[in-house]
């Protein structure tokens, strides 16, 4: 689905700039809305990031561990620090550690810093490789136990709070779904803003004594458009502290990256470090173009270097599959319809998996036990040694299906309402639409897809952000 209907709604409404008991509900709301209430409920998306099951001693244990690391968390070891790095809680197992590979060589680069760390789901994953390192597991705390005495005990508030959101945004909705063509239940996204707005008033002041003590010079951050980064956004910006996004994922018709205002938006970073020059072009960034900067990914300039290709493999031509939870049942039938078509004496499907389906795909994916494809569903090859015994790969919309454009993939995208996001990178010749097997199948015998390794990953990343974060740094000193 396009976002752009939805930004000029929004720009229509003057939401941006629109709050209620001061606090800007709309921009930390607006994400959840487009990708939970309506592209997952009108597209049919699976889960994004599945849950393990847990047992009952399991749970216990995981909130035992949020409350344990909440209560030990002393202002008095936050102390200050010239840089302030939210990472990605969603680590990579390398050479035995846990490691965020967006952030933490980055950090190990820089002499003052300090990273602070949101649980993935209900946990830290350990042992880490950066020793500075707090959690945020108050935040998570904080605003359960305070949405529940909210909830049950200030119903009267609480009532009246979803009577003003429901006039503030009743309009704009029902817009919204005429343009559109979707139904909504309005009353399920009333208490979800209503949600967001208690959240952020259980945790708020914790936030701003924490960015008090630390007192940054910049604050990096992964995934902005987290509420717990959001809020740490506003905080720093009302006091003169530049926030910097590193780019994590695609950001063609992303709602967090795009948005149709030119006033400054208190809940989004000053800029934003990116991938390459391609992305300037397919987003609409608020703030100067010079705030959208060229770096690159370190992880990926690493793991390419470090890479082999697979002596199993080497055998036949490999098509790799790259999965989601949002879009695994679709793409998984896709594999066995083209497994059965294609010529298994010359050809082999690797369907990897995303770490959230590990634990669901044979009941889920069943269409995936067939003997020509070969299911990735744990650590045990490398996906960027997938990548260099492969010669075409096959997805939606991953950013993985960049990273493997890196390796000269011939890249093909099954054609559904959310691929619309690769729209560009179809039209500029990196990447082709298929609707089904049989066109697959056709496209693969032929091979003529623009082949390009270098267009979406500026070299030497590392150098490039910490230069840009010392420069930072250097100029909130004068």
């Amino acid at each position: 689905m396009e976002i752009t209907a939805f930004l000029d709604i929004e720009k229509k409404y003057k939401l941006y700039e629109d709050t209620i008991e001061g606090i800007h509900y709309w921009n930390y709301s607006r994400f959840g809305i487009w990708h939970n209430y309506i592209l997952k409920q009108n597209l049919e998306l699976g889960t994004a990031q599945n849950q393990y099951q847990r047992s009952g001693i399991d749970k216990f244990k995981n909130y035992a561990e949020l409350f344990w690391n909440s209560a030990s968390l002393g202002f008095g070891k936050i102390t200050q620090k010239d840089v302030c790095i939210i990472n990605h809680p969603r680590k990579i197992l390398i050479d035995g550690k846990y490691e965020c590979v967006y952030t933490d060589k980055l950090a190990q680069k820089l002499s003052n810093c300090i990273t602070l760390e949101r649980p993935y789901q209900m946990q830290h994953l350990k042992p880490q490789l950066l020793e500075n390192t707090q959690y945020l597991d108050i935040l998570s705390v904080e605003k359960m136990v305070y949405y529940k005495w909210f909830t049950l005990a200030c119903k009267n508030k609480y009532k009246s709070m979803l009577q003003v959101i429901e006039r503030k945004i009743e309009v704009p909705l029902k817009e919204i779904q005429e343009r559109y063509k979707i139904q909504l239940d309005i009353g399920y996204i009333v208490r979800y803003i209503a949600e967001q707005i208690v959240f952020y008033k259980a945790s708020i002041k914790t936030v701003k004594k924490i960015v008090k003590n630390v007192k940054p010079k910049v604050l990096l951050e992964v995934v902005s458009y987290s509420l717990d980064c959001m809020m740490f956004t506003e905080v720093c910006k009302k006091t003169d502290i530049p926030v910097i996004e590193l780019q994590h994922g695609i950001l063609t018709n992303h709602m967090a990256y795009n948005l149709n205002t030119d006033k400054k938006v208190e809940q989004i970073p000053d800029k934003i470090l990116l991938f390459s020059d391609y992305w300037k072009k397919h987003m609409c960034w608020p703030g100067p173009k010079e705030n959208m900067i060229s770096v690159g990914y370190p992880y990926f300039e690493r793991q390419v270097k470090a890479t082999k290709i697979i002596e199993e493999f080497k055998d036949k031509k490999n098509i790799i599959f790259i999965s989601q939870g949002t879009i695994g049942k679709k793409l998984s039938k896709l594999a066995r319809e083209l497994a059965e078509k294609m010529d298994g004496e010359k050809y082999r499907i690797l369907y990897k998996l995303h770490p959230g389906e590990y634990a669901i795909w044979q009941e889920q994916y069943p269409e995936l036990k067939h003997n020509n494809i070969v299911i990735l569903y744990d650590n045990k090859y490398a996906l960027y040694d997938c990548f260099a015994s492969s010669t075409a790969q096959v997805g939606v919309y991953s950013t993985a299906l960049y990273e493997g454009l890196g390796f000269g993939l011939s890249t093909y995208i099954y054609e559904m309402d959310i691929a619309k996001n690769m729209r560009d990178l179809c039209q500029s010749g990196y990447a082709k639409y298929v609707k089904d097997a049989e066109e697959l199948c056709s496209y693969m015998e032929q091979e003529n897809i623009r082949k390009v390794e270098e267009d979406f990953w500026k070299s030497e990343a590392l150098e490039h952000m910490t230069s840009v974060v010392l420069k930072e740094i250097e100029n909130s000193r004068q």
